[in-house]
């Protein structure tokens, strides 16, 4: 019997599919470029600020970034959601990545999350392809534009000259863009997504910098420990508010220090998660990887809908899927209470004794229903089938210790790239960020990159014939297909997208 998918149906009309199962793909992708984009924007602060022990002033610089980014958020949500003092002025908002972060993990928590008001149906831009419920996905699908690492090349002739069309192919990741629908997103066509895009997030840099006096991007990588001050005639009404000791609005609340730190807590509470993903790298988490995920995770719903009562503790692939939807929180609301009648849950603050009794509990259920194992505990011959352990998002160092998953991811990292780095997915690299065996995401400029699909080649007009091809300079199965699934034959390549900015 086929397997029930959530219906995802905001996120299929952001990526422009009626399939579930490839809005969930896309939505993967989307996230996985984000995570690779934003490591150092707050997940390995996340990560630091859990080692006091180890070094307590680090920690806590890490646990006052995560603060000022948490913050920062709340003040966003303030200006900009659908009661908020500048929404006429933006309405469409774009969030830096410090902020993207904070938002991200808030939907993580949907049974509590904190700041809702930006899915406000008010919100919605007139004439957008997405909806409130889609706004994180729809800016971080921008970012995946400019700086995703792993998209495939492309060339097409078109009309009776045979002029060669350069570009991106137009996988479902990246359809919206493709403006003429000639499945390639060619350099202006990128421009011109990008460039309104760019437009949004330049007046919403504006308008948080008037009403804050405070500067809103930062460089990329860097996560302030406060507010960084501005002194210029732009904000001189702030500076005045801030001189005579009137804050601003969004500012009054009392229970606010408590929301930032609950924010705070829920980065920190997916930092590992965050960090063991990466770890894995794009030659292991391919298409059919996600597939299997999806295919998963539409059985742990089943779990959750015949066992209602059950703490359910998911596997690192499961829990990725799970991630995906609720990021877009009006369709997991909505595909809760249609496949469940409720809303599950996403219970990650459990004691690690109650978790490792529930991850057994769920192993067990799961092997009465399904005919496929839980966990492959012995490492499968090929190690891309390997489906992980308890994700975690959930759960501290006593529960994760006697999963045995750093040893095994190791092993399989090893076997698919030739080395390891890895060490449960929470080794820094040089720079400080959290390790990646090839990235999803970019900020070098796209002359710096091995290959640049907005870049023609000087071949492409050698062959009259030359119709439609693909690049395949990556190697077989040996890279991220960007939605290779689309099409039996494709391949790509590692191409720079650009500066990510911030």
């Amino acid at each position: 019997m086929a397997t029930s998918l959530p219906a995802a149906r905001h996120l299929a009309r952001l990526v422009g599919t009626s399939d579930s199962r490839k809005a969930l793909r896309v939505g993967a992708q989307i996230y996985i470029n984000f995570m690779s984009l934003t490591r150092r924007s707050g997940w390995l602060q996340g990560h630091i600020s859990k080692q006091a022990a180890r070094d307590p002033i680090k920690a806590d610089q890490a646990r006052r970034a995560l603060l000022t980014a948490a913050e920062r958020h709340l003040t966003f949500a303030d200006l900009f959601s659908g009661k908020g003092a500048l929404r006429r002025d933006v309405p469409r908002a774009v969030p830096t990545r410090d902020t993207s972060v904070v938002w991200c993990a808030d939907l993580l928590r949907p049974q509590g999350s904190i700041a809702g008001r930006l899915e406000d149906p008010s919100l919605h831009h007139r004439g957008a392809p997405y909806s409130p419920s889609t706004a994180w996905y729809d800016h971080q699908q921008h970012r995946l534009l400019q700086s995703g690492a792993r998209f495939e090349q492309a060339t097409k002739a078109r009309g009776w000259l045979r002029t060669p069309e350069q570009g991106a192919r137009a996988t479902t990741a990246l359809r919206r863009f493709d403006a003429d629908g000639s499945g390639i997103v060619t350099a202006g066509e990128r421009d011109l997504a990008l460039s309104s895009w760019q437009a949004d997030y330049d007046a919403t840099a504006r308008a948080f910098e008037r009403s804050t006096g405070t500067r809103y991007r930062h460089p990329p990588g860097t996560l302030p420990t406060e507010p960084e001050r501005l002194h210029s005639w732009a904000t001189w009404w702030a500076d005045l508010q801030a001189r005579v000791g009137i804050t601003p609005p969004q500012k009054q609340t009392a229970d606010r220090p408590a929301k930032a730190a609950k924010l705070a807590d829920a980065v920190a509470s997916q930092a590992s998660f965050v960090g063991r993903v990466l770890a894995l790298g794009p030659r292991i988490i391919t298409d059919a990887w996600i597939d299997r995920a999806i295919t998963r995770y539409g059985q742990f719903l089943e779990l959750a809908r015949k066992d209602p009562g059950a703490t359910l503790v998911p596997t690192l692939d499961i829990d990725l899927i799970w991630h995906v939807h609720m990021l877009s929180p009006r369709d997991y609301r909505d595909d809760c209470e249609q496949m469940l009648g409720r809303l599950l849950t996403h219970d990650d603050q459990k004691s690690d004794k109650e978790l490792a009794g529930a991850f057994e509990a769920t192993s067990g259920k799961w092997a009465e229903m399904h005919a496929t194992p839980y966990v492959w505990r012995a490492n499968h011959v090929d190690h891309r089938y390997y489906a992980f352990c308890g994700s975690c998002g959930w759960g501290e160092e006593l529960f994760h210790s006697n999963l045995g998953h750093r040893e095994v991811e190791a092993t399989q990292v090893e076997a698919i790239y030739g080395h390891s780095d890895a060490d449960g997915g929470l080794v820094s690299d040089a720079d400080g960020g959290l390790a990646e065996p090839e990235l999803w995401a970019t900020d070098a400029p796209a002359a710096d990159a091995a290959e640049d699909p907005w870049a023609a080649p000087a071949s492409a007009t050698d062959s009259e014939d030359y119709w439609y091809s693909s690049s395949d300079t990556g190697g077989s199965g040996s890279s991220w297909g960007w939605g290779s699934s689309d099409s039996s034959d494709s391949s790509c390549s590692s191409c720079g997208g650009g500066c990510g900015g911030d």
